[in-house]
């Protein structure tokens, strides 16, 4: 491929690119044909892309290979058997009527994808987060702190452990409690919770409705800064091509 067909390729994709744009900010004056025709080449591209990978990166090498190479493959005829059992299995899925025996198979697959996503929240964001929040409590963490430290510096590490320190501590254990739906049963009556229990989780509704704030903001100010950004590339094309022109 030479210099040309690089350039022609750079900009057709920045045509593209343009009339893309266009489309999609058009959407602030209403729903429109165009805006939907962008919508699906959006779904279609994406949705071939996730079918490629899964071509290349699982299917292709953990089931079309291990066939053809059925008596040098290091995967046995057992897991092999396997795995064509549960490919089988989810395919019944596309017939209504024999939908029913995909069950096992996606049972296995949303079981899997559940305790692995449930792990990894425990052990990669719960536990951590917890042993955070209280770690700036910890004697030596505060004496390395306060070594060589002005008495200024002496009553801003104070001032740290206990402000924020607390508030995050706090928030995190009612946050947790939030989550804890556990309420005593009574005759004729509605179960509720304990008030100390409920109180708790009153104040980790509130740090929750923080949270969510603070993320609503932050995806607002990058949808801005996304917007800000696709104005601008329109402004450089147009301007690129008007004085190129001129």
């Amino acid at each position: 491929m030479n210099l040309l067909d690089a350039d022609a390729i750079e900009l057709l994709g920045s045509i593209i690119a343009f009339v893309f744009t266009l489309i999609v900010l058009l959407y602030a004056f209403g729903d429109n044909p165009l805006f939907r025709l962008a919508i699906h080449i959006f779904i279609g591209v994406a949705a071939g892309y996730a079918g490629g990978v899964a071509w290349h990166a699982v299917i292709q090498p953990h089931l079309v290979q291990p066939l053809l190479n059925l008596g040098n493959s290091q995967t046995s005829f057992t897991e092999l058997s396997l795995r064509l059992l549960l490919v089988a299995l989810m395919l019944t899925k596309i017939s209504p009527r024999i939908a029913t025996l995909g069950n096992p198979a996606t049972a296995y697959l949303v079981g899997i994808g559940a305790a692995t996503a449930i792990g990894g929240a425990i052990q990669g964001t719960i536990l951590p987060f917890t042993s955070g929040s209280g770690g700036i409590f910890q004697v030596e963490a505060i004496q390395s702190v306060l070594s060589g430290a002005t008495p200024g510096g002496i009553v801003a590490v104070f001032e740290l452990v206990l402000v924020d320190g607390t508030v995050i501590l706090i928030g995190t254990i009612a946050t947790l409690i939030y989550f804890n739906f556990g309420a005593r049963s009574l005759p004729n009556q509605t179960p509720e919770r304990n008030r100390i229990i409920a109180s708790i989780a009153w104040l980790g509704q509130v740090f929750i409705a923080i949270t969510f704030g603070v993320l609503f903001a932050g995806v607002y100010i990058a949808s801005l800064n996304a917007m800000i950004e696709r104005l601008f590339f329109l402004w450089n094309l147009l301007t690129t091509f008007l004085l190129g022109s001129g």
